[in-house]
């Protein structure tokens, strides 16, 4: 027989069970009983038995075993002088690059490859595989003087290919460089959400799945094989889960290097999995586990979670539906109170689907987040306000102010203009991550105005931030040293013109920074309605105190645009 034929085996049905036997009960989740696929169906309908099942697995070295497929193991365990597949098919020399996995693994290599002629395929592969390398190394640390992440939409490293059951570098199934290849089949990545059980209820398990590359932790009441039915039943084919795909912690600090490595570039750009995908599967009570409301105050329930916020897409989907979880859609009207408060929380969390306008709504979304780090809030808020650069996996407060570099200028702006505060770690100009975390309130619509169109520009050369608008220098400032009573606040600034004199105007101030009578420069935007007030430092830079609107009706506005005439002048914020 020859080396690549299948032997004869009874006919049997394509059915794939997520338990077995010996297993005390099944899922409580239908989807994750069973999957038949579609040659199951079809055989279901038809009456038929054809099967596409793979021949019987074959251990190596077992002298005892007698069937035919073992001369495909002995076509591989021949002297290099003696290759069996020299001059024969590029199937052949295909299936030869392969030789080192097992059959799963070398499936999910091949199966979007089969229908490209054989010999551009291998050359495609490792055109593919050398082009994701070269990639990453390229954008990785493009700024090496204040390392960030050059694209935000680096794909993901890994997938979970659920046909195969294995997991495999995500060049295997992204699009090649230049035109299409004819015969490429180009699958689609869904990302799976879910929320992380506490560690008594969760354990590491090792898989074949990954290679048994790292301890995959999971809920201890259920197990990848009921996840991959239902997500199979669910009609997917590649997915995105991070206990797979993202390196975990292994046991005694086993490849921890490479980790750490790893995690500075993958976490930052998870969310690009959910962004680009079609769908996300949510499983909003943890792996794999049945969908129950739970307790909506709990850190650890999905709807709490940092990573939320960046999981949501327009077309999502909850997994784990058992009989008795609550369904959840625009059409139904809950009685019961819990789960009322579920699906309206669920729909206010749809916003972040459709991209940020302001950043403060976002900024308040995600600080009081649970998170097993505050890094992963960071990371979290670059893919919410669309970032061209992302903040490397380091140090909060660094990974803070690398943020800060990548924002939008219109971003940075509102946070000068707006955040009533000088900032207390590396820049005043701007809050730190502590002050935004911790602070009582951040600015809301409750002052009127949530965004500007001002712009702070990063000079990435000098490493410095600057402002070009209006600005006048020696104003005084009084009435607002006390701290106490209604916001807003009334007080006065006063400026000197040097032909009509001193000018003076009511001021207000939506917040409760104290500010301290005295001498300022004044930094206005274009409305001449928003001031930052800060001490001059040196003729070109300037310390941010505070900020403060000044209000009175078109007269006010006129001889502000008179006192300013010809004064925009750009300033470095410190």
């Amino acid at each position: 027989m020859s080396a690549f034929s299948t032997p004869a085996r009874p006919p049997q049905t394509v059915t794939i069970s997520s338990h077995e036997d010996g297993d005390e009960a099944p899922p409580e989740v239908p989807l994750q009983q069973t999957y038949k696929g579609l040659l199951g169906k079809l055989n279901e309908v038809l009456g038929t038995d054809y099967t596409l099942d793979p021949p019987p697995v074959v251990e190596l070295g077992d002298d005892t075993d007698d069937s035919d497929w073992s001369n495909v193991e002995d076509v591989f365990d021949v002297p290099a002088d003696e290759d069996p597949f020299t001059d024969l098919h590029p199937l052949a020399t295909l299936l030869r690059d392969c030789a080192r996995f097992d059959f799963g693994t070398a499936y999910a290599y091949l199966r979007t490859w089969w229908y490209v002629d054989h010999g551009v395929a291998q050359m495609e592969m490792f055109r593919c595989q050398t082009n994701d390398r070269m990639f990453r190394e390229a954008h990785q640390w493009a700024h090496q003087s204040a390392p960030t992440i050059d694209l935000p939409a680096t794909p993901p490293r890994r997938v979970w290919d659920l046909y195969s059951n294995r997991v495999v570098p995500r060049w295997i199934v992204g699009e090649s460089v230049g035109a299409p290849i004819p015969g490429r089949y180009i699958p689609t990545i869904v990302g799976i959400s879910h929320s992380w059980m506490s560690e008594e209820l969760r354990h590491a398990v090792y898989t074949p799945i990954n290679a048994f590359e790292w301890p995959v932790p999971i809920p201890v009441d259920t197990t990848l094989e009921r996840v991959r039915v239902e997500l199979l039943n669910l009609g997917l084919e590649y997915v995105w889960l991070d206990v797979l795909c993202l390196r975990q912690i292994g046991r005694g600090g086993v490849d921890e290097e490479l980790r750490r490595e790893e995690w500075q570039v993958d976490v930052p750009t998870i969310g690009n999995v959910y962004r680009d995908g079609e769908k996300v599967v949510h499983y909003c009570s943890g792996l794999g586990r049945p969908f129950r409301i739970g307790n909506l105050d709990s850190d650890r329930h999905w709807l709490n979670r940092a990573w939320t916020l960046q999981e949501i897409a327009p077309n999502t989907v909850i997994a784990g539906m058992a009989p008795d979880s609550p369904i959840i859609d625009d059409k139904t009207v809950h009685l019961d109170s819990n789960v009322h408060r579920f699906s309206e929380r669920l729909a206010s969390l749809a916003t972040f689907s459709k991209g940020a306008q302001h950043i403060f709504p976002v900024l308040a979304a995600m600080r009081h987040r649970a998170a097993t780090s505050e890094l992963d809030k960071i990371s979290g808020l670059s893919y919410l306000l669309g970032s061209t650069r992302l903040p490397p996996y380091i140090a909060t407060e660094a990974a803070w102010w690398r943020f800060l570099e990548t924002i939008a200028p219109t971003y940075r702006g509102d946070l000068f203009f707006l955040y009533p505060e000088p900032g207390n770690g590396k820049c005043f100009w701007s809050p730190s991550w502590q002050q935004v975390k911790d602070g009582p309130t951040l600015p809301s619509f409750a002052g009127g105005v949530l965004s500007l169109s001002e712009k702070v520009w990063y000079d990435s050369s000098y490493h410095i931030y600057r402002h070009r608008g209006y600005r006048i220098d020696g104003c005084l400032v009084d009435g607002f040293d006390h701290s106490e009573g209604a916001v807003p606040r009334t007080g006065r600034v006063s400026m000197v013109d040097v032909k009509e004199g001193k000018h003076e105007f009511e001021a207000l101030a939506f917040h409760a920074q104290p500010i301290l009578a005295g001498e300022y420069v004044l930094i206005g935007s274009e409305d001449l309605e928003h001031w930052v007030i800060g001490w001059s430092k040196g003729e070109k830079q300037v310390e941010k105190v505070s900020v403060l609107r000044i209000v009175g009706g078109e007269g006010v506005i006129e001889k502000l645009k008179a006192l300013v005439l010809g004064r925009l002048i750009e300033t470095g914020l410190l």
